[in-house]
């Protein structure tokens, strides 16, 4: 069976209210449709963030029609998605981001059981001319006209930008300042890897940079036990001081904070999958000590591993919708 046209209105009117900031309370997707939530996150100067978690029943394409006076960022959290127009297709696939900017009249396509989760951010014309000030004529002529510019990645930064947007700031008296602070951030990082593509892997050889991605999957699987510097050097053929440092100049982090932030992510993940102690949590992530699991978490989300646990439904596409990651 194929595609069908997404032909829910309340769907379509409720991401056109989470766009312009109305949509605070999350609207539910129709249970017979699937499960998810559209919800405004932040709306403040010209700035909007807002969010997407679904997952469908039936394989869907939704028509994506993109502001005609905005710049929008979009990051992949979940399953990727492919765009469909006269144009060849595109995907962006999970960790990925896109900018896209002017006026767009493509689809979507959502495959049935996959997990979608999206964070967006638009940028209207005027905001980003004030927020970027004299480099604005620099990112205006980089950006593309109405199809999306998929990057290869976010940054170990984005990502942890984008969880501290997603996350409730329970020691924060302006929640509203601090998503809004926090978002200038992520707009700044994705623009600075737009006007400076591969900035930093220019400096890395082709066989070295082969290398280090090998270590960077070695330890994205084996981050609860991760092997040591000279076991990884040893497995990816390298010095241990060349992979140091062309690790830092690809990826923008060391490896020590590479694995503490897979450590943090995955123990995010457990917390919003379901009822999981904080000890047991520290434990599976590879924290033998669940007070220095306490510090990290609290330096990364700016909470206690306890409270993202006790308030895990309040952060979106988490209890609310039933899907999780």
């Amino acid at each position: 069976m194929g595609c069908e046209t997404f032909s829910d209105k309340g769907v379509y009117d409720a991401h056109a209210r989470a766009v312009a900031g109305r949509c605070p309370t999350p609207y539910a997707i129709a249970d017979g449709t699937g499960k998810g939530t559209i919800r405004s996150v932040c709306f403040r100067s010209g700035l909007s963030v807002y969010a997407h978690s679904m997952c469908f029943n039936r394989d869907v394409f939704f028509a994506d029609e993109a502001c005609h006076d905005a710049i929008l960022f979009g990051f992949c959290l979940g399953d990727g998605v492919t765009w469909r127009s006269s144009k060849r297709p595109m995907t962006i696939d999970q960790g990925g981001y896109y900018v896209q900017a002017g006026s767009s009249s493509d689809s979507i396509e959502y495959l049935a059981g996959a997990r979608y989760r999206f964070l967006c951010i638009t940028l209207s014309r005027r905001a980003a001319e004030s927020l970027i000030g004299n480099d604005a004529s620099r990112v205006v002529d980089v950006l593309p006209s109405g199809r999306p510019f998929l990057c290869n990645e976010m940054t170990p930064r984005m990502k942890a930008l984008l969880e501290q947007i997603e996350i409730e700031p329970h020691d924060c008296a302006l929640p509203g300042i601090y998503r809004y602070g926090k978002a200038c951030e992520v707009v700044a990082e994705a623009l600075s890897e737009i006007v400076s593509p591969s900035r930093r892997a220019a400096v890395v050889s082709r066989t070295d940079r082969i290398a280090i991605a090998a270590a960077k999957r070695i330890l994205e699987e084996r981050y609860a036990h991760p092997p040591t510097y000279p076991e990884l050097a040893r497995e990816v053929c390298m010095s241990e001081s060349k992979l140091s440092r062309g690790f830092r100049e690809m990826y923008g982090t060391t490896i020590h904070s590479y694995v503490v932030s897979l450590r943090l992510e995955a123990a995010l993940r457990l917390f919003r999958e379901g009822d999981v102690g904080v000890s047991e949590v520290a434990c599976w992530v590879g924290y033998s000590n669940p007070s220095h699991f306490s510090e990290a978490f609290k330096k990364r989300f700016g909470i206690l591993p306890k409270e993202a646990r006790a308030s895990c439904s309040l952060g979106f596409g988490l209890n609310d919708t039933g899907i999780g990651l």
